[in-house]
């Protein structure tokens, strides 16, 4: 072999070790792009020209977090965007600052809270919010710390403080300076609603609000893959109304009026044209594509206005200051406990209590119950002394607090994905495709994804030149458009669904989704007992669940090989007690 011969194969084989040593970089830079929003962050802000703007209406039906949200993303590039929300209050000032708190006083002298928004059941619950909602909120309203200091919150640290039976969830502050700690806010989700609301309202003063619901969509006589317009019913009874519509977007929350109203009216989602005579929503069509189980939760939130003299007196750990999560109990269901327990520092100079937990028997309200509940749970670290000793002093502000009761509604997932012959311009966001089970707290910041996986895809519409006319164009946006959507969302949620569904799943009295059983997921339960065991010794694993659990990294992380070796070797030193 001559050494021209030798040299080239050396240098072949140097090249091939390369590039198969920058294969799994490859690989798991495509997973990042397919499973999470984070290229997508990079295109939020964008706004088109007015000549570049997809000409027509962008409505948003629903004017919660998922349709605020949803509607700051279409005004980039829709010349116009409708909101149409139900509740008369939020079209008003009022809806600028918190509503002072109403309640009903009960036989026992409890203040028992009225919810003042009767659409959004968890309005008055504990919410926290992951990394990546407040990079998105930056993203588009650049002077949104500013607002959130006038309610009272500051961007802190993303550490949610997770006790899993009390023991501490390592968070990886050493990878990072103190500046470029990953940060969140923490705000009540009223105070971010209202916060939410207020920038659309400051920042994009081209959105129309209107009080009023969408009762139906209307496809157009050209081309019945495009819906044309939606129907409008007023709040106040006066009478309804078309609104022609570029994209319909559904954000009607745990109503999903576009699965379970609008578009089996309008003849979609059936694999054959609908029979008048019979229901137009059947198992063949449209429901056959949700998917729901019951988790028999209950929640009881306690809130609490601290006086000043008060405040230092709690002496809760770093003081009173900033709002902020203070010690978050998650269950051991091995241990029979399936009680949570959450204390955070609320907006208002106030702190939120949380209790709850599956089939739960006692639902603790004053002060005394509060401490029986504390007592009676089954931690393998005990709950720190301070908790006791500052929910011991709230006995001077019991007789003003209010407190909130909710049992967690249907979780439900529609797969819009599968769907047959959705129209082109419809899509769903948030609650309205996907109900999660609360556990981990990801609703919120699952609709700013939602609206940045919407800004991707719109960010590649193309726009026809204006003098452009093509008589087999019925609509602005590609006949794809939908399904393109739905097939990226399902892609970067469907995980979500699995991972606390195998969670309720464990807990006695769930009632599974139609077809399964409660040993549906179990390996995920017994995997994140090992990964969650491993990470108290690991803090690189630690790091993977804690980048995994706010969405900077796919979830695919936890499922390395390096990690799944490590887990397997951790469970067989285990069960041989090493």
């Amino acid at each position: 072999m001559s050494l021209s011969t030798v040299v080239a194969v050396s240098f072949a084989l140097l090249f091939l070790a390369i590039a198969v040593s920058f294969l799994p970089l490859i690989f798991r830079r495509k997973l990042t792009s397919h499973l999470t929003v984070l290229d997508d962050l990079l295109l939020l802000g964008r706004t088109r020209s007015e000549s570049d703007k997809i000409q027509g209406t962008a409505v948003i039906c629903g004017g919660s977090v998922a349709g605020l949200f949803a509607a700051r993303v279409c005004t980039d590039h829709f010349t116009s965007v409708v909101v149409v929300e139900p509740e008369t209050w939020l079209n008003t000032t009022e809806s600028e600052s918190l509503p002072e708190p109403q309640y009903r006083i009960s036989h026992d002298n409890v203040r028992n809270l009225i919810n003042p928004r009767a659409r959004v059941m968890q309005y008055t619950q504990q919410h926290v919010y992951q990394a990546p909602s407040l990079t998105i909120l930056r993203s588009l309203f650049p002077e949104v710390e500013e607002e959130a200091a006038l309610l009272g919150a500051t961007p802190q640290p993303a550490d949610f403080k997770f006790m899993p039976s009390g023991i501490t969830l390592p968070v990886p502050y050493e990878e990072y300076e103190e500046k470029t700690m990953p940060k969140a806010i923490f705000l009540t989700r009223g105070g971010f609603e209202t916060l939410l609301r207020k920038l659309v309202v400051k920042h994009c003063p081209q959105v129309q609000f209107i009080n009023g619901t969408v009762t139906e969509i209307t496809p157009s006589a050209a081309d019945r893959m495009v819906v044309e317009s939606v129907t409008i019913q007023g709040s106040k009874c006066e009478k309804s109304w078309q609104q022609s519509a570029a994209i319909v977007v559904d954000a009607t929350g745990a109503a999903q009026a576009g699965f379970t109203r609008w578009l089996g009216a309008a003849g979609y989602g059936a694999e054959v044209p609908p029979d008048p005579s019979k229901s137009l929503i059947d198992e063949s069509g449209l429901a056959s594509l949700r998917k729901s189980y019951e988790t028999r939760r209950w929640y009881i939130t306690s809130t609490y206005k601290i006086c000043p003299d008060l405040q230092d007196r709690l002496s809760l750990p770093g003081g009173f200051g900033e709002p902020r999560i203070l010690y978050t109990y998650t269950p051991d269901v091995s241990r029979e406990d399936p009680r949570t327990f959450m204390f955070t520092r609320i907006e208002g100079d106030g702190v939120l209590l949380a209790c709850g937990g599956w089939s739960l028997a006692d639902r603790p309200k004053t002060v005394d119950q509060l401490q029986k509940h504390l007592a009676s749970m089954n931690p393998r670290v005990p709950i720190p002394d301070w908790v006791h000793r500052a929910v011991d002093l709230l006995r001077e502000c019991e007789e003003e607090a209010t407190h909130a009761e909710i049992r967690i509604p249907t979780c439900s997932y529609i797969h819009y994905h599968k769907a047959k012959d959705l129209p082109s311009n419809f899509i769903a966001v948030g609650d309205a495709m996907l109900r999660l089970s609360p556990a981990m707290g990801q609703g919120c910041t699952k609709a700013a994804m939602d609206a940045t996986t919407l800004n991707a895809h719109l960010s590649r519409v193309v726009v026809a030149p204006q003098n452009f006319k093509d008589e087999k164009m019925h609509s602005a946006l590609p006949s794809t458009f939908s399904t393109d959507f739905f097939l990226t969302q399902f892609r970067r949620l469907d995980y979500l669904w699995n991972s606390t569904k195998a969670q309720d799943y464990g807990v006695p009295g769930t009632v599974p989704c139609k077809g399964e059983h409660a040993g549906v997921g179990s390996w995920r339960r017994k995997y994140g007992k090992y990964l969650f065991q491993l990470a108290l010794k690991d803090m690189r694993v630690a790091s993977k669940m804690y980048h995994v659990q706010h969405f900077l990294a796919p979830p695919t992380d936890l499922f390395l090989p390096s990690v799944t070796y490590q887990v397997l070797w951790h469970v067989l030193k285990t069960s041989v007690g090493l």
